[in-house]
């Protein structure tokens, strides 16, 4: 799967509808979730990742209600408000590794906007030197990692298949 799917108007991509159809499942599936709604100046490289993402005052969360994709026009409700709003997109960019969708404004040309679900926050365990068992059990791997200091232990279950990811990251 693609991390990344673009859908740009006037683009010759033969895949610009497929990418459009996809976008559109994707805002469709954002129905009663909650999002964060961000809106940003484009920086001069164009690209959104040189933005700075980090929560500010004008940012929003909501739980978005009746996302749809009409043409090239994002639709939508905020949870209270009857009144129906939308956005007409020149670009739109999916980044499904980080479950956002950028859209570039047809009105705006300098503004765009990010949506996105909760990034998930993981907690990060430390260990240092710990001593280290392994295991073939059946078709898995399994990897210990035991501190004594801290008395914790990790069990990392892995595939024959995820090792050898794993054993190619290494290379």
């Amino acid at each position: 799967m693609e991390r990344k799917i673009t859908w740009q108007l006037s683009s010759t991509d033969p895949e610009n509808a497929t990418n459009l159809d996809a976008i559109r499942q994707w805002w469709a599936n954002l129905r009663d979730r909650e999002i964060s709604w961000q809106q940003r100046i484009l920086p001069p490289s164009g690209n959104p990742e040189d933005l700075d993402w980090e929560s500010t005052r004008f940012d929003e969360v909501f739980v978005i209600a009746s996302p749809e994709l009409r043409g090239i026009t994002l639709y939508w409700h905020k949870p209270g408000d009857p009144q129906e709003r939308n956005i007409t997109a020149r670009k739109l960019e999916l980044d499904r590794l980080h479950a956002c969708l950028y859209v570039y404004s047809q009105a705006q040309q300098q503004v765009i906007l990010r949506v996105a679900l909760p990034q998930v926050s993981y907690q990060t365990l430390e260990l240092k030197h710990p001593q280290v068992s392994y295991v073939a059990d059946g078709d898995n791997r399994v990897f210990r990692f035991r501190d004594a200091d801290l008395q914790m232990e990790v069990k990392v279950i892995l595939s024959a298949e995820e090792v050898r990811q794993l054993q190619q990251s290494w290379q």
